[in-house]
C-alpha cells in the first residue's frame, strides 16, 4: 500500500476545513478555508492583527522585502493624502469628525479603562441626583443611637470620677432610692 505525499494529507486536511463563506463582489460566496478570527479567510478580515499594537507596522528582516514595505507604505500614504485633498468640504469634515471619534490614541487597555472610568463618573452623578429625602426611620435610630452613645460618655465620666476617688451625688437620679 502506498503512502499518500505530503501535499496530498495537507489538501486533505484543508478541505475538511470550515469555508470562510463572506460575501464576494459578484454576489457569490467566498470557498477560501476560514482559517482565521470568526472563521475568515485572510481575505475577508480573518488574519487581522489585534492587540495593543495592531496598527503598528511589522518590518520585515529581509532587506528586499524591508525595501518593498517601505515603498509600498510610502505610495498608500500618498494615494491617501490625494483622497483627502480631494474631499469636498462637506465630505473631508465628515471624514474628520469619524477620524477624531474612532482614532482614539493609546493602547486597548488604556482605552478601556477611560471608558470604564467615564461610566463610573456617570454612575456616582446619577447616584448623586437621584438621592431621595433621608428615611425617618434610619434618622429614628440615628438619634437614639445618639442618645445612648451620650449617656455612655455621662456614665464613663461618672465611673471615671469614682475612680478618682472624688465624691458624687448622695442620691444618684434613676437609681435605687427613686
Amino acid at each position: 500500500m502506498r503512502r499518500a505525499s505530503d501535499l496530498q494529507r495537507a489538501n486533505a486536511v484543508k478541505a475538511r476545513l470550515p469555508r470562510c463563506g463572506a460575501k464576494c463582489r459578484d454576489g457569490s460566496r467566498c470557498n477560501n478555508p476560514g482559517t482565521g478570527a470568526g472563521g475568515k479567510c485572510p481575505k475577508h478580515g480573518g488574519l487581522t492583527p489585534s492587540g495593543d499594537n495592531w496598527h503598528c507596522v511589522r518590518w520585515p528582516k529581509n532587506e528586499a522585502r524591508y525595501q518593498r514595505k517601505v515603498a509600498a507604505l510610502a505610495r498608500r500614504r500618498a494615494k491617501r493624502a490625494a483622497e483627502i485633498a480631494a474631499m469636498n468640504p462637506e465630505r473631508r469634515a465628515k471624514y474628520e469628525a469619524w477620524h477624531t471619534a474612532t482614532r482614539k490614541p493609546g493602547s486597548k487597555s488604556a482605552r478601556v479603562r477611560a471608558k470604564q472610568n467615564r461610566e463610573a463618573r456617570e454612575i456616582l452623578e446619577r447616584a448623586k441626583t437621584a438621592r431621595t429625602a433621608p428615611d425617618p426611620e434610619i434618622e429614628a435610630l440615628k438619634a437614639e443611637l445618639d442618645a445612648v452613645r451620650a449617656r455612655r460618655a455621662a456614665l464613663e465620666a461618672e465611673l471615671a470620677r469614682l475612680d478618682a476617688g472624688e465624691p458624687t451625688d448622695q442620691f444618684p437620679t434613676g437609681g435605687v432610692f427613686e
